[in-house]
C-alpha cells in the first residue's frame, strides 16, 4: 500500500470518525427527556402525544414503582399532552436538548411539580401561584390573563391560555383575541395560534357545524355522517378503562328505548388502545344497540379536538344539520334537550312534507284550468 493510499484511507476513517461524532451531538441536540418521579401511582400506563396536529406521535409508557422515563425528538418547543388511566391530562413542552423531571402525587391539578427546561419552568412558576386554596376560579383566570400579558414570547403562555380560555365551555374569543394580541409577533406565528384564529373567524356565527368523520364500527365497517342523515345524533367519547365514562355508556341505554322511531341516533367513540379492552366494555355494559367505533387512535384521534373533548366522560348533541345543541348535559337535562332538537325537526319535516303537498294541489289546479 503506497503511502498516499495509507493517508487517503487515514483521511477518510477520519472524516467518518467526524461525521460520527458530529451527527450524535446533533441528535443529543434534539432529544427532549421526561424523567417521572410519581409516589401514587406504583404501577400504571401513561400516554403521550402531541398537543397539535404537526407532532403526530403516540406513545405508551409504562409507570413502574413511581417512575418512569421517557424521550422524544424535537426540533421546536413541541408541546405535549400526557394522559392519565384515570381520565386526567395535562400539557407541558418538550424543549431539545432538555431533561424535565415530573414529580409528585396522584394525577391531578396541583399535584405535579414541573423542573428543567425554560418553557416547564414558567409554568411550574405559574403552578405555584395558583396553590393558595383561597384563590376563586375568577382570581385563577385574573392570575393567568396576567401571566400571559407579562410572558409575551414564552410558548407557556400559549398553554395556559389553550388551558384557562380556549379549552373551557364557553369560551370568550374576544377576551381570547385580546391575549393572542398581547403576545409577540414571534408567537403569534405560531401553528397552533394562526389555527386557533382561522377558527374563531369560522365560528363568528353562533350555530357551529359539527365535524366531518371517518370512522369504524366493531365489524370494521366505515361510519361517515351520511348514515345519521335527517337525525338528531347524541356523540359520546368513553373508554373502557374510565368507569365513570362507561357508566354514562349504560345510562345511554334508556335513551335508545325513549326516541325509537323518532330521528334521533347515538354515535359512541371509543379512545381506547386496546380493541379486546373496547369489545368486552361493550359485551359486558350491554351498549350494542347503537353505533359503536374505535380507531385507536386515542386522545389523537381528529375527531377529538374538533369536538373540543377536554376529559371522559364527553358528549355533544347536534341536530338533523349537524349543527352542535349542546355538549356535555346528562340524565334529565339531556333527554329534555334531545326531546327539543328532535321535535324540531319532527316539526321541519312535517312542515316539508306539507309545503311539498300545498304545491302539488297548486299544479293540480293549474292542469283543470
Amino acid at each position: 500500500m503506497t503511502k498516499t493510499l495509507r493517508c487517503l484511507l487515514l483521511s477518510l476513517q477520519l472524516l467518518m470518525v467526524v461525521g460520527l461524532v458530529l451527527c450524535s451531538c446533533s441528535d443529543k441536540k434534539t432529544t427532549f427527556t421526561l424523567k417521572g418521579r410519581l409516589s401514587a401511582l406504583k404501577s400504571d400506563t401513561l400516554l403521550i402525544y402531541g398537543a397539535d396536529d404537526w407532532y403526530d406521535s403516540l406513545d405508551s409508557v409504562a409507570i413502574q414503582n413511581g417512575r418512569f422515563t421517557y424521550k422524544a425528538k424535537v426540533d421546536t418547543v413541541t408541546p405535549l399532552w400526557l394522559a392519565f388511566s384515570n381520565g386526567y391530562r395535562t400539557m407541558l413542552l418538550a424543549e431539545k436538548n432538555t431533561v424535565t423531571t415530573l414529580s409528585g402525587d396522584v394525577p391531578a391539578d396541583g399535584h405535579f411539580f414541573l423542573k428543567g427546561g425554560a418553557q416547564n419552568t414558567i409554568l411550574q412558576e405559574f403552578n405555584s401561584l395558583i396553590q393558595d386554596t383561597t384563590l376563586s376560579s375568577n382570581d385563577i383566570l385574573s392570575l393567568a390573563d396576567s401571566f400571559i400579558t407579562c410572558h409575551p414570547f414564552d410558548e407557556a403562555s400559549i398553554v395556559l391560555l389553550r388551558k384557562y380560555f380556549v379549552d373551557v365551555p364557553e369560551p370568550s374569543y374576544s377576551k381570547i383575541k385580546h391575549l393572542i394580541g398581547s403576545m409577540s409577533g414571534t408567537l403569534q406565528d405560531n401553528n397552533y395560534l394562526v389555527s386557533l384564529n382561522i377558527a374563531m373567524e369560522a365560528l363568528k356565527s353562533n350555530a357551529v357545524n359539527a365535524a366531518r368523520y371517518t370512522l369504524h364500527d366493531t365489524i370494521n365497517k366505515v361510519i361517515t355522517p351520511t348514515l345519521f342523515a335527517d337525525s338528531c345524533v347524541l356523540v359520546t367519547f368513553w373508554a373502557s378503562y374510565d368507569e365513570k365514562s362507561r357508566e354514562r355508556q349504560r345510562e345511554y341505554r334508556a335513551l335508545v328505548d325513549t326516541f325509537s322511531g323518532r330521528p334521533f341516533k347515538i354515535l359512541s367513540v371509543s379512545l381506547d388502545l386496546n380493541r379486546e379492552a373496547w369489545l368486552k366494555a361493550i359485551r359486558e355494559d350491554s351498549t350494542t344497540t347503537w353505533c359503536q367505533t374505535n380507531d385507536f387512535a386515542g386522545w389523537t384521534l381528529d375527531l377529538v379536538r374538533q369536538m373540543g373533548v377536554k376529559e371522559l366522560p364527553w358528549n355533544v348533541l347536534t341536530n338533523a344539520q349537524r349543527r352542535i345543541s349542546s355538549t356535555n348535559l346528562y340524565g334529565d337535562s339531556l333527554r329534555m334537550k334531545i326531546h327539543e332538537v328532535v321535535k324540531q325537526e319532527e316539526d321541519r319535516k312535517k312542515a316539508e312534507e306539507e309545503k311539498k303537498k300545498e304545491e302539488e294541489r297548486k299544479n293540480k289546479n293549474k292542469k283543470k284550468k
